[in-house]
């Protein structure tokens, strides 16, 4: 029976060194796979692509040049992150190295908020780029600007009268520094671009109302006040 334990001993430790061993030996081969792709790169094995909404997979790998089971040296993602952003439609891009050889490409795509209508209809986006014109966003409020140059300084207002009248049929015209005109569900609104009349969102059920009335016309470039009037063209 003595014997028989010690055995039983023996073996458990055999198992337990054995064990020990191969734990060491995987230790060492993913230390060393690891110090080896941080010399020359991140070996991709799987590519996971995030945050994308109009653009497609394959759209993105495609113009990325990226291929799974290849290595990614450590000299070529910033020329990665920039064959990403010459397509008009990716705003950022940020390459994530996980665990098992996972690349995640994250993308942060352009978030399209007016349709110019200058020339030939356009997107202007959050960020101030104007980029090619799609039928997916032919609800988005259209706008008409002399400034040709820099759009950047409409972005603020564009978005505060979309916060303000939602979906609504909205048509924005920037003619100068100071005045904004704005049309919505056919009311027009004169609205000042320094200090504009702060936009609620009960703004809309007091112009239907006004509308119903027979007021077609409002001046919204004064402080705490709004004159309504039956006529005239902005």
């Amino acid at each position: 029976m003595l014997k028989r334990n010690r055995r039983k001993k023996k073996s458990k430790k055999r198992q337990t060194l054995f064990l020990l061993i191969v734990i060491i030996l995987v230790s060492c081969f993913l230390l060393f796979r690891k110090n080896k792709s941080a010399r020359e790169g991140f070996y991709v094995h799987k590519i996971l692509i995030e945050g994308t909404e109009h653009l497609t997979a394959e759209e993105i790998l495609s113009c990325s040049g990226i291929k799974k089971d290849g290595i990614i040296k450590n000299t070529e993602k910033n020329h990665i992150i920039k064959r990403l952003k010459s397509n008009v439609w990716i705003e950022n891009v940020l390459l994530r190295e996980c665990f098992f050889g996972t690349l995640v490409i994250v993308i942060k795509e352009r978030e399209p908020i007016a349709v110019l209508k200058n020339d030939i209809p356009s997107l202007l986006c959050s960020d101030g780029k104007v980029i090619p014109y799609s039928d997916v966003f032919s609800d988005l409020p259209s706008v008409y600007s002399d400034v040709r140059k820099d759009l950047s300084s409409h972005i603020a207002q564009i978005k505060k009268i979309k916060d303000a009248f939602g979906s609504r049929n909205i048509t924005i015209y920037f003619r100068d520094k100071e005045r904004t005109f704005v049309k919505v569900n056919g009311f027009k609104m004169l609205i000042g671009r320094n200090e504009p009349l702060p936009f609620k969102n009960e703004l809309h059920c007091i112009f239907e109302e006004m509308k119903g009335k027979g007021y077609t016309v409002c001046d919204m470039r004064f402080k705490n006040q709004i004159i309504f009037d039956k006529g005239g063209a902005l």
